[in-house]
């Protein structure tokens, strides 16, 4: 199969794209809120209210990349939780009730979140946020059906066309300097490319106009 948006109700899907998250992403704020947040919540909810976007790509019967986005850059998790409070308590709480040890994790993931909604500079209309890519190295040169370029791109032209359809006129991504892959793929696709802080850790901060000729016009 090819590149697909991730249905929110299919479970199976769904428990795939959180599974790669957490055993990829494990450093992630979202995965320390633990698994239950990403397989009810964090995934289904938010995409079902629009606020996150994800497409997969499915090879040899099981999920085996995604890329996530929202149209919301500036606290799309702090509107989720409080349009969905009283839901989100039942789920942590549940959460805690089985892993008690989570607890620690739980309470960090949401300092940051409160953190990174507080003190986010607001960004320019019309820009969007690349949230998480994640593609197994086994299937890093895999050429999904309806295309030639292999999957890394593939998922970065979706992207670009998903972001363009909805009116968006730019993405951007954080990555961390160590993770030397996304910083060259990113470089060699013409980001604009700046050094930021985010919660006191040096990131690469990575801006990629979608319309590049009216961008390129602009700048000369």
């Amino acid at each position: 199969m090819g590149i697909q948006p991730l249905d929110p109700r299919n479970t199976d899907d769904v428990d795939a794209v959180a599974l790669l998250h957490e055993e990829h992403l494990g450093d992630s704020p979202i995965v320390l809120l633990g698994g239950r947040f990403l397989r009810e919540f964090y995934y289904p909810r938010l995409i079902e209210d629009g606020l996150l976007e994800c497409v997969i790509c499915k090879a040899d019967g099981r999920v085996v990349a995604f890329l996530s986005w929202t149209l919301f850059p500036d606290g799309f998790m702090m509107r989720a939780i409080r349009a969905h409070l009283v839901r989100l308590s039942w789920i942590m709480t549940r959460q805690l009730l089985t892993t008690p040890s989570s607890l620690k994790g739980i309470l960090n993931a949401i300092s940051i979140v409160r953190e990174r909604s507080a003190g986010q500079a607001k960004a320019a209309p019309g820009t969007a946020e690349a949230i998480s890519l994640v593609v197994l190295p086994a299937y890093q040169k895999h050429i999904p059906p309806g295309g030639k370029s292999r999957l890394t791109v593939r998922l970065f032209e979706e992207l670009g066309v998903r972001l363009r359809a909805s009116g968006a006129e730019r993405v951007t991504f954080l990555v961390k300097p160590e993770n030397r892959a996304s910083n060259i793929f990113l470089s060699a696709i013409g980001c604009r490319f700046e050094k930021v802080i985010e919660f006191g850790v040096p990131t690469h901060k990575y801006t990629y106009e979608l319309n590049r000729q009216a961008a390129e016009r602009s700048a000369g």
